[in-house]
């Protein structure tokens, strides 16, 4: 059975936000487009493990009511047929009973899917909270943080085994292509 893909897509992405929730979208909204991405894999005492490129796509979806992401490492130009190391899509929905947007990850290429829930962090940016797998034992807290028009930088951070300290695992620097 074949899909039409034509008829998928008008029915995932939208073309814009939600007007009865205008500001509310604004918050994810204001990364839809396209970044160019430089990734940095931390070990727990701060050395880089590993760096790469990529790309992340946003795009409002759901009658304007989510954005989807796609983050691609290494970036598209640069494998045309062959493998790839990731390809993580993210869906973001707003959710108007909690004021804040449930998020779930499922990474291609890597550890299972994460869910978060995602609001302003008070400065600017935009704190998620949630658990890694396997069975959501250790929290996490992903920020996207000095967002402009042409750049931000997303982090995440993992709670240490003593419960109390929050260690540096990964970032992405982006700058906006598109």
């Amino acid at each position: 059975m074949s899909v039409r893909t034509d008829v998928f897509a008008d029915l995932l992405l939208a073309p814009g936000p939600d007007p009865a929730f205008e500001q509310e979208l604004a918050l994810f909204g204001r990364l839809v487009g396209v970044w160019d991405v430089v990734g940095t894999n931390l070990a727990p005492d701060g050395t880089v493990r590993a760096q790469n490129r990529g790309e992340w796509h946003f795009a409002w979806a759901l009658r304007g009511r989510a954005i989807i992401d796609l983050l691609i490492s290494p970036p598209l130009a640069e494998q045309p047929d062959g493998p790839f190391f990731e390809y993580g899509p993210t869906i973001r929905v707003y959710d108007p009973g909690m004021g804040a947007w449930r998020v779930t990850f499922n990474p291609t290429g890597s550890i299972g899917t994460i869910k978060l829930v995602a609001r302003p962090d008070g400065g600017g940016g935009i704190l998620l909270e949630g658990r890694l797998p396997p069975e959501d034992r250790q929290q996490t807290r992903w920020s996207f943080t000095g967002i402009t028009q042409d750049s931000f930088l997303w982090q995440e951070r993992d709670l240490a085994d003593d419960g109390e300290t929050w260690v540096l695992s990964e970032e992405i620097r982006a700058t906006r292509r598109a």
